[in-house]
């Protein structure tokens, strides 16, 4: 009797530990999609700015980008059609005064993955033109 609840016991507990590793290895949640920033952005006068750049996302199941100023929440864009997975994100600037600022660019797919965020400094001018 003590036998079979072994070998029973046995067989759950390997059944078990395959499932656990199997798990690992597959990912249910999907991979993050990866973003690259190509605009390059140092000195800025002028009242709006252009965010490009490559947005890749192995599950193909990307939704958008996002981009905003993290000292001015009501500063954002979004971009949500993908051509050739380059994304472009236009930011109105013309509420800002001069200033050191950050801009945060992320994406983000249908299985809530976010990618890293992408950190910009800009160095703002204000009364630039546009």
């Amino acid at each position: 009797m003590r036998k079979p609840i072994i070998v029973l016991f046995l067989f759950i507990s390997s059944i078990f530990l395959l499932s656990m590793q199997l798990c690992s290895i597959i990912n249910f949640n999907g991979s993050k999609p990866i973003v690259v920033v190509l605009s390059n952005f140092e000195e800025i006068s002028s009242n709006n700015i252009v965010i490009e750049g490559i947005v890749v996302d192995p599950d193909h199941d990307l939704i958008y980008v996002k981009a905003w100023l993290y000292e001015n929440n009501s500063i954002y864009g979004i971009d949500s059609e993908f051509e050739n997975d380059m994304f472009s994100i236009n930011l109105d600037l013309s509420n800002l005064g001069t200033g050191v600022y950050n801009i945060y660019v992320q994406g983000y797919d249908e299985r809530d993955n976010k990618s890293d965020i992408i950190k910009i400094n800009i160095n703002y001018s204000s009364g630039g033109g546009s």
